[in-house]
């Protein structure tokens, strides 16, 4: 054990659901509502006389315990963002919606969840207090499948995956008491868009989100963000977190992008101490520069090109033209939820979403093996032709 710890703020919060004895209370610093006070008991002990917590996001304003005994420095933690929505006088969702986003956005969103509606099955489910565990481990089970696919896809590692195994033993009892979520799209029972979330008092954290890649065109994690807005927002809370990370839908959602510091607390009167945390604070600032100057840019490159993911994602590659059919050969259509037309799903979905049919519609016509399909819906066909 060194001399001092560093900690991780955020996601203690988040994930573990703790707060550290450091701290007195938490407030969110839009409305001043108090997300936390020591008198809880929910709280970690630091038991050193430095430590350094990192990830301290700038939507909380603390006070913190033994003051008087204590020196607080805090230091822009540079090159690290998070986005999230601020709710605010909760008159009910239509009415936050249209105050906070804008026509055009809110037309895009809503045509999101026309679209799929109007070609699935749809439904939504929000596990929120009580769930199954048969259906938990299937809900997890799906989840890590998407991830895998969607992260092959992208050739790019994965720390929720890396980390599996503590999200699946502890997320369970986290639903139970109302510590944890999951969020679900379903096509028919087909689970085609999982989000995994966490509470913590009036904060709802959107962690591990993903979807069916099949589904692309249908703006799913859209689509999840809206439903679990409308959610958080009819159950007033005061904050939904997006986290932290840069992805452009991100952006586009947030009325709120905050960034984080450095929280290094040390005893007063120590001569030991102050010598450690003055340590503390000038890496903390040599690291800050290195950033400014594109030092982790130039790390996190040569990671990427040394460490890069072997990908054995292969998308599907067709051609399509809409056709006149009348199916002279009577040919035999497929079982669209057979193991013959697995490969060919996402050209399915991509009909479906292009020319606005439902899947209950759907004929799937093989003209050739592998290589040529026909797609029949109510109003329109079309030849698909893998490349």
């Amino acid at each position: 054990m060194g001399l001092f710890n560093t900690y991780d703020f955020y996601n203690t919060l988040s994930k573990k659901h703790k707060v550290f004895d450091s701290y007195e209370k938490l407030h969110l610093t839009h409305n001043n509502y108090e997300i936390y006070s020591a008198d809880a008991g929910n709280n970690f002990v630091a038991s050193k006389n430095v430590y350094t917590f990192d990830l301290f996001p700038s939507y909380l304003k603390p006070t913190y315990r033994n003051n008087e005994q204590k020196i607080v420095k805090n230091i822009p933690q540079k090159k690290i963002i998070g986005y999230a929505i601020r709710i605010n006088d909760n008159k009910g969702f239509d009415d936050f919606f249209k105050n906070e986003f804008s026509k055009s956005f809110r037309s895009n969103t809503k045509r999101f969840v026309n679209r799929f509606e109007a070609c699935f099955n749809a439904s939504y489910k929000m596990f929120y207090g009580n769930i199954d565990k048969t259906e938990y481990n299937d809900l997890m089970s799906a989840l890590h499948t998407m991830l895998t696919k969607r992260f092959n896809q992208r050739e790019e590692s994965n720390k929720m995956l890396d980390n599996w195994e503590f999200y699946l033993t502890t997320t369970y009892k986290n639903i139970n008491s109302k510590k944890a979520s999951l969020f679900v799209i379903y096509h028919d029972n087909i689970p085609v868009q999982i989000s995994l979330n966490y509470h913590f008092n009036n904060i709802l954290f959107i962690a591990i989100p993903s979807y069916n890649i099949d589904y692309a065109k249908f703006s799913l994690g859209n689509i999840s963000i809206y439903k679990l807005l409308e959610w958080a927002v009819t159950q007033k809370y005061d904050l939904l977190d997006l986290e932290y990370g840069y992805l452009e839908y991100k952006r586009r959602w947030s009325n709120y992008i905050y960034e984080f510091e450095h929280h290094v607390i040390y005893s007063k009167n120590n001569i030991q101490a102050t010598f450690l945390a003055t340590s503390s604070i000038l890496k903390l600032k040599l690291k800050n520069f290195f950033k400014t100057i594109n030092v982790d840019v130039l790390i996190k490159n040569l990671k990427s090109y040394f460490y890069k993911q072997k990908s054995t994602f292969k998308d599907i590659a067709y051609d399509a033209e809409t056709i006149d059919f009348d199916n002279a050969n009577n040919l035999d259509s497929l079982n669209i939820n057979s193991p013959q037309v697995e490969d060919i799903k996402k050209a399915m979905f991509d009909f479906l979403f292009v020319n606005k049919e439902h899947v209950n519609d759907l004929k799937i016509y093989e003209v050739v093996s592998f290589k040529e399909y026909v797609f029949c819906g109510k109003t329109v066909s079309q030849k698909v032709v893998v490349l």
